[in-house]
């Protein structure tokens, strides 16, 4: 029974984030071309980035120690929005610039998990005083 929830939990998530990255790409999409559509392609690789971005979020959820479900995290999720959305509709050429958008988000996710981490221990820290 805990692992039929646990799926059901993880294509609920995927389901969550193939809807939020769906409507993100409409809207960034509807002022370029003046339509309301993006190409099937790429609707077609967005569920399996979601399902991956929920499997990142539902790891961060298991018993292994911080760091690892960090590392687990940050390599699922980026190299899925990397593999799956960025990559396969990049212009050809510019692998600088491709390289550049993965240290960005690189850079983006530890900063978040460095604050995320910062206000966890202050949390701790002042429930333990009390």
């Amino acid at each position: 029974m805990k692992t039929l929830k646990a799926i059901k939990n993880w294509f609920f998530g995927g389901c969550v984030y193939f809807t939020a990255i769906t409507l993100i790409l409409l809207l960034l999409n509807l002022p370029e071309n003046n339509s309301a559509g993006i190409a099937v392609t790429r609707v077609l690789l967005i569920f399996p980035c979601g399902l991956l971005l929920s499997l990142g979020w539902t790891l961060w959820k298991s018993g292994l120690p911080r760091w690892g479900r960090a590392l687990l995290l940050y390599i699922i999720d980026v190299l899925s929005v990397f593999l799956l959305l960025y990559l396969p509709f990049s212009a050809t050429g510019e692998a600088a610039a491709q390289l550049l958008m993965f240290v960005l988000l690189s850079v983006v996710f530890w900063i978040v998990f460095g604050l995320v981490a910062l206000v966890t221990r202050r949390i701790r820290r002042l429930m333990e005083e009390d």
